[in-house]
């Protein structure tokens, strides 16, 4: 598999190697239960919000394998 930087570019790319190192992500056992827990709410968002994004720009992508008239769910 082509490392991602060379298969996503630009903001698209950013998103996916930033969801990428957050697979690396761990608890920080010097901060308190409520700092990790804003911690984590703001992971979240961010995965939420990215996994958006990328959503809304692989839609050429989609649009181009769509069969007219087929529905999906």
């Amino acid at each position: 598999m082509p490392p991602i930087r060379s298969v996503y570019r630009g903001d698209l790319g950013e998103i996916v190697r930033d969801l990428t190192e957050i697979t690396h992500a761990d608890v920080d056992n010097t901060d308190t239960a409520e700092a990790n827990e804003s911690a984590l709410a703001e992971l979240v968002e961010f995965v939420r919000v990215g996994v958006q994004l990328v959503f809304d720009e692989l839609e050429p992508l989609r649009e181009r394998h769509t069969v007219p008239g087929q529905v999906l769910h």
